[in-house]
């Protein structure tokens, strides 16, 4: 599959999963690449469109209470091997459910006993409501989160690129970055004086890669093909504001607006802003927006927008309108799966 500035390729094969006492062989999902070309002197809106190799993979025992769930067998987990390694969130993992009622759902693990997982939640919970919740049975991943390192590392990308990253928790819109991470050769990426190689990305979120250097940059993400659904959840962060929150399909195909965010999911007057990453240029103005209109769909203008393609991975803002109170789900299954 190619889209413009974009190759994507799959593969397939066979792995050993392994975590403490806990091992098993499995058949893998498909494995690949997708290479994003990054113009000179400007920015690109990038995300993670491949997960990292799952550290275990397994079914729910039990759902304990609102953050706490237990595997099937006997894991074995060393405690707290999957926690963050400090209270900034390096090295950390999250879990995906990968069947039942939120597949797609994730969760940051806080901590974790031999067999239990304590979760933190980002943008959703366990749910509570019959047909609308985790349960028993469900299937689960371990998978450690990309980094700054792992996802662009500092051997791969020129000196001094820069990485620039959004909080999820300022209100507003046209929301400046929370940080800008710069990679320094040899040395790592850096936030001021603080080393960030270790701080997780998450995988339904999109940041700016903005190249500092006189050549197009070609990044190249390898990695495992996300098989189970895309879900993630937009709220306000202030009720009455309107939001800005950037996303991604974090997928490696491409997606309809209709399919990333289907009819009756949005609320009216919803806006998704599209960026052009072929454009030369710093700080860039979004290409395209498109506004949701109850019963009708996205449309620029007079113009309907449903057909419009994502390109894998292609990293949006999405607009909340503050008049918007309720959640809006996003959940969809990608045409390959």
């Amino acid at each position: 599959m190619k889209t413009p500035h974009k190759f994507i390729t799959l593969l397939s094969g066979a792995v050993l999963l392994a975590s403490s006492g806990f091992a098993q062989t499995v058949a893998t999902d498909p494995v690949g690449y997708v290479t994003t070309t990054v113009e000179a002197y400007s920015d690109a809106v990038v995300s993670p469109v491949m997960a990292r190799p799952a550290s275990f993979v397994g079914t729910i025992s039990s759902v304990d209470d609102g953050d706490t769930i237990t595997l099937s067998g006997t894991p074995n987990f060393t405690v707290d091997e999957f926690a963050p390694s400090d209270s900034s969130g390096n090295n950390s993992f999250y879990v995906q459910f990968t069947s039942g009622d939120r597949e797609g759902l994730w969760a940051i693990v806080s901590a974790n006993t031999s067999s239990s997982l304590d979760l933190t939640f980002v943008n959703q919970d366990l749910g509570s409501v019959v047909g609308d919740q985790v349960l028993a049975g469900d299937g689960v991943e371990i998978i450690p989160f990309w980094t700054p390192a792992t996802l662009f590392p500092d051997a791969d990308v020129a000196n001094l690129s820069e990485l620039l990253v959004f909080s999820r928790t300022v209100a507003g819109i046209n929301l400046s970055a929370s940080a800008t991470y710069v990679s320094f050769d040899t040395f790592g990426w850096y936030n001021g004086g603080t080393l960030v190689d270790n701080l997780p990305i998450y995988p339904d979120e999109s940041m700016i890669f903005r190249n500092k250097s006189g050549s197009p940059q070609q990044l190249i993400q390898g990695g495992k093909v996300p098989m189970s659904a895309f879900r993630t959840v937009l709220a306000l962060v202030a009720d009455g504001t309107t939001q800005d929150l950037r996303l991604t399909s974090g997928l490696p195909v491409d997606v309809t607006l209709q399919e990333f965010a289907d009819l009756g999911a949005s609320g009216n007057g919803d806006q998704i802003l599209i960026f052009d990453n072929t454009l030369p240029g710093e700080n860039k103005s979004a290409s395209i927006t498109v506004t949701y209109f109850d019963g009708f769909g996205w449309y620029n203008g007079g113009t309907p927008m449903n057909a419009h393609v994502l390109a894998a991975g292609e990293g949006i803002v999405y607009r909340k309108q503050g008049s918007n109170s309720s959640e809006v789900v996003l959940d969809f299954k990608p045409s390959y799966q």
